[in-house]
């Protein structure tokens, strides 16, 4: 694996920030108008239950990658410190699939579903404060001796996929004993108590982001931010842009929207700062240049079911680019199961317009 691809994925980490009512600003100014207010839903012994898919599309090298996860993601709530609140988070049916890739990602595929399936029922215990927000996770330690032991055989797949394209022999266990002496001491520098943090807890902190929000309806509001480096060191400076707004169709549902975009140029001294760290060196001016240019934007979308304050949908995406050499695409979504309101995704709901459409021509 080249370094600056590994160090987008290390990148692709970033959580986001918690976004804190007084810090936000209307842009542009309006009128005042009634506000509309996200309530707490958080009670001790709350559980609920969503159906989960994650896709990632990545193109690299000429060649795209397109897989597909899906799980029971269940939501526990119970009380925690200092009037806070404690959620834990487990996945129970899981399945992952490689819908389209090169032979590389099909020699990983075994070993990934293999650390999928032994990674199902662990507990990702998050503490929220007493005024909803994200905190921390409480069982680091743990989660951390998991990755490790998850991504050992995953790390090691994929270096043997790489190796598959050398043709000449001699050449290629050359290459290998220079990657088995790299591989541990990179993981060593990757699987931190913050960045395992950050890679399990991404989806879950904008699930956490916006809870307790009062704003004007329908207005746009945004505020500077920084994004916490997941292997510490220089923060991501970005602006985040986001809206509430009530349905016409029906006034119990709330809609939460935004959108953030990481300054390219202010962060790319933090991006650079990871990828040394990550190779343990001073990068060459290809490396530097890669990540010079790395473009990292996030956009979602959050249905609230307004009495409870309940997420009914939850959806966000990410996209990471180097223009003209590498994009990759994450969408995360979430739809309750047994909630008040029977919601569908919007492609869902596009496939089924289609086919009424079809139906009422045919």
């Amino acid at each position: 694996m080249r370094l600056h691809a590994l160090t987008f994925a290390l990148l692709c980490a970033l959580s986001a920030p918690v976004l804190a009512d007084e810090a936000a600003k209307p842009a542009p100014a309006a009128p005042a108008a009634p506000k509309v207010k996200w309530v707490l839903p958080w009670k001790p012994g709350l559980a609920l239950a969503y159906a989960t898919e994650d896709t990632t599309t990545e193109e690299k090298d000429g060649t795209t990658t397109r897989t597909r996860g899906t799980d029971t993601t269940r939501v526990r709530v119970a009380a925690g410190a200092d009037g806070g609140f404690v959620q834990t988070w487990t996945g129970e049916g899981g399945k992952y699939d490689l819908l389209e890739g090169p032979p590389s990602a099909q020699a990983m595929l075994k070993e990934t579903r293999a650390a999928a399936a032994a990674f199902e029922g662990t507990p990702i215990e998050v503490r929220l404060a007493a005024d909803g927000t994200y905190a921390g996770v409480r069982n680091i330690e743990p989660l951390v001796a998991k990755m490790r032991e998850l991504m050992q055989p995953v790390t090691v797949a994929g270096v043997e996929a790489e190796l598959a394209k050398i043709e000449d022999p001699k050449k290629r266990e050359q290459a290998r004993a220079a990657a088995q002496q790299r591989v541990q001491p990179t993981m060593d520098r990757l699987l931190t108590p913050t960045y395992v943090e950050a890679l399990l807890t991404r989806q879950i902190q904008d699930y956490d982001g916006f809870h307790g929000l009062e704003l004007e309806p329908d207005q746009s509001y945004e505020a500077e931010t920084q994004l916490p480096n997941p292997l510490g060191g220089t923060a991501f400076p970005a602006k985040i842009t986001f809206s509430m707004s009530v349905s016409e169709d029906d006034p119990e549902d709330l809609y939460v929207a935004w959108d953030m975009v990481i300054d390219p140029d202010k962060a790319a001294q933090a991006a650079l700062e990871i990828g040394e760290k990550m190779a343990g060196r001073k990068l060459d001016k290809t490396g530097k240049e890669a990540l010079a240019k790395l473009d990292i934007a996030d956009e979602g979308i959050i249905v609230v079911y307004r009495p409870t304050g309940v997420v009914e949908m939850f959806e966000s995406t990410r996209t990471t680019q180097v223009p003209g050499q590498s994009k990759k695409v994450e969408r995360h979504r979430m739809r309750l199961l047994d909630g008040a309101h029977d919601h569908k995704w919007r492609d869902a709901q596009e496939t089924a317009g289609a086919e009424a459409a079809k139906d009422e021509q045919g």
